[in-house]
């Protein structure tokens, strides 16, 4: 499958939304810049699976709509 840090259910995620065929044609994410609107994810600068983009300083920007500032 994907990699031995994915479970079973993940790569059956993956494998509905053609990431394995993204993956066999080349296309591993590397350089991409993703844009994300949603209304929050409580908590998730302690999830350990968001660890890494934390750590390596990967989210570009925050900006809360409704307030109308940077602290989300």
């Amino acid at each position: 499958m994907f990699s031995s840090n994915t479970s079973a259910v993940t790569d059956v995620q993956l494998q509905m939304l053609g990431i394995d065929q993204m993956h066999a044609d080349g296309f591993e994410g590397a350089g991409i810049v993703i844009a994300l609107f949603d209304s929050g994810f409580p908590g998730v600068n302690l999830v350990p699976a968001f660890q890494s983009i934390f750590a390596g300083s990967q989210i570009k920007m925050t900006m809360d709509f409704i307030t109308n500032s940077g602290n989300v």
